[in-house]
Parts: C-alpha cells; sequence; structure tokens
C-alpha cells in the first residue's frame, strides 16, 4: 500500500481499528486504566448500549447480567415496530434509563435479540437504521452525563456518536480492552472530554463486556481485573 501511494495512489479501507495504528507507524501502548475511561468519583451511572445482535453480542450480555450489576433495560423491536407512537415508546424508554442513572446505576440499553425483518434486503437495512436512529434519541434526550460510555454494533455506534452526541471530531486515545477503542469526544459535542468506548458486536470473549464494567466501577477486584488484563495484552 506505501509503494503504491509512493506512486499517487488513494486508496479508501474499511477496516479493523488495529489497521490505523499500523499504518500510521505507532508503537502498541498500554491499556487505558479505569481512571482514564470515567469518573470514578461522580454519582451517575454508566451507560451501555448494545444494538448489536450477532451471537458474540449475546453472550456477552447473558454473561453480564448474570453478574447482577447492571440494571436492563431492553428496546423491544417488535413493540417499537407495532407501536402506535413509536415516540411515545422511545420516550418511556428515556425515562427509564435516566432515573436509573441519576440513582447511579449501571444501566445496559439492549436490543431484544430476535431479528425482525429480511437480513440484507432494503426493508432489513431501514429497520436497522431506525432502531439506530431511536437507540442514538434515547442517549441524546437523556440530559444527564452518565459516568462511563460504551456502545456495542458498528451502525450502533457511528449513529450514537454522530446523531446521538453530535460528533464532528474525537480523539483516539487507546483501548479499553483488546479491539475496543476509546475516543475523547471534542468541545462541541453533547458531552465535551466524554470518553467514548467503541466496542465491536464479536471482538473478546463471554465475559469481556462484564470485565469491562467491573473495572469501570472502580472496585479493588476491579483494579486487578485490569491490570491482569494489561499484563496478558501488553
Amino acid at each position: 500500500m506505501l509503494d503504491a501511494e509512493a506512486e499517487g495512489k488513494r486508496s479508501l479501507f474499511r477496516s479493523a481499528a488495529a489497521f490505523v495504528a499500523v499504518r500510521l507507524g505507532l508503537e502498541a501502548k498500554s491499556l487505558l486504566s479505569p481512571r482514564h475511561l470515567c469518573d470514578l468519583n461522580s454519582p451517575t451511572g454508566g451507560l451501555i448500549v448494545c444494538g448489536s445482535y450477532v451471537p458474540g453480542s449475546t453472550r456477552q450480555l447473558e454473561h453480564l447480567f448474570s453478574q447482577g450489576e447492571v440494571e436492563p433495560a431492553e428496546f423491544s423491536v417488535t413493540q417499537f415496530v407495532n407501536s402506535d407512537s413509536p415516540d411515545k415508546y422511545v420516550t418511556k424508554l428515556t425515562n427509564q434509563v435516566r432515573n436509573a442513572l441519576i440513582n447511579g446505576r449501571n444501566v445496559v440499553l439492549f436490543t431484544s435479540r430476535q431479528y425482525v425483518g429480511e437480513a440484507g434486503t432494503q426493508q432489513g437495512l431501514a429497520l436497522g437504521r431506525s432502531i439506530a436512529w431511536a437507540l442514538a434519541q434515547i442517549v441524546r434526550e437523556l440530559g444527564i452525563r452518565p459516568r462511563f460510555l460504551a456502545v456495542k454494533g458498528g451502525i450502533t455506534s457511528s449513529e450514537v456518536a454522530t446523531r446521538g452526541l453530535g460528533v464532528k471530531r474525537a480523539i483516539v486515545r487507546g483501548q479499553a480492552l483488546p479491539g475496543v477503542p476509546v475516543w475523547e469526544l471534542d468541545e462541541n459535542s453533547l458531552y465535551p472530554g466524554l470518553k467514548y468506548m467503541i466496542f465491536p458486536g464479536n471482538v473478546g470473549g463471554p465475559d469481556a463486556l462484564a470485565r469491562l464494567v467491573k473495572s469501570l466501577a472502580g472496585t479493588d477486584d476491579a483494579q486487578r481485573v485490569y491490570k491482569r488484563t494489561n499484563l496478558m495484552n501488553p
């Protein structure tokens, strides 16, 4: 690719995040510590948004919920699609998530696991976009800055960043876990300086999401989880 560029050719890439560091010749860095990912002293709860319904995401959600340390907020695709007033359904969920965050609970806003529509069709793609837009709207209308924010799913993370948070520019600070890049949002976004963790659907093992949430809880056990993960992934 470098030889091609030297000859004046230009390319557009769709790739994993690691490609960027390799292309720029950046050296590997340690994973970011919890204190670099959130305000551990904030009384507000953290938020995880999961629009991805791939098997890897579902396994991670099941493992996280089994720990009993987060409050689930299910976005029922069937209810959303069949509702006489989708906006009212979105508002109801927004209020549920907001109240939990205010009370210091870590919340997981996730889409129902069954797929609605025909995968790969225009109808299916349109439905996926409308769901991602709805999730982004919930984040935007919360009116409260979460202690941390992690989003699972490619389309979901893009919509939440651009439509939900108004992000036009961000700085990539590093990784929360291997393959989970962390953005620092710019001053023009809804929450300047917020660390935004992009967690692709099939990245990590079944306990990866739970390990991340534990590390962001700021407990002694969580700090040991972080340190052990860093030793395993220098």
